[in-house]
């Protein structure tokens, strides 16, 4: 059963809600605050322990001599590791389905990057002016699917075009 506010409540309700959000003047600035907090809220781990010691770090392999593999993750693991090498705000509960994977390289067993796919965004006017209209949504949500997250771990990212491979492996026989 749902409570009526009162006006001295919902005046209360709002004051509170100005107040937090009257301190940013830009989305980049909450954004940045939202980040801030996920990475506080982190567990923390012994030195060499943590999911850190799991990101790629050996700049003495070669991409020729790497063994790639693509995993799909557990919720948790791929939550915490997304949000150590993302700048980006990621703990959003996206609604529909969605596939969360890791890349990782099986001689060193590191993880080199990061993809998490999703229900299509239902209304979108670039892509529906590409389409040339509006899609039947209830089959194109049932037979598409968006890569939301696409990130790779630095320096495997920077120094080994990383994000060009995530993307690459995004269209792979193997992850449609």
């Amino acid at each position: 059963m749902a409570k009526t506010l009162s006006k001295e409540e919902a005046l209360h309700c709002a004051n509170i809600f100005n107040d937090y959000f009257g301190q940013f003047e830009r989305i980049d600035q909450y954004m940045r605050d939202q980040k801030m907090a996920q990475i506080e809220s982190l567990p923390q781990s012994l030195p060499g322990m943590g999911f850190d010691s799991d990101m790629f770090d050996d700049f003495s392999i070669s991409p020729e001599d790497m063994d790639i593999e693509v995993v799909e993750l557990d919720n948790h693991t791929w939550d915490t590791c997304i949000n150590m090498i993302s700048s980006h705000s990621n703990m959003v509960s996206i609604p529909g389905k969605a596939l969360k994977l890791a890349v990782k390289d099986k001689i060193t067993n590191k993880f080199l990057g990061f993809i998490r796919f999703g229900s299509p965004v239902i209304n979108c006017k670039p892509r529906n002016d590409l389409l040339g209209n509006v899609p039947n949504l209830t089959t194109f949500n049932k037979t598409a699917i968006m890569g939301f997250v696409i990130v790779p771990c630095q320096p495997f990212g920077y120094n080994y075009l990383g994000g060009k491979l995530l993307a690459g492996l995004c269209c792979s026989h193997f992850v449609r």
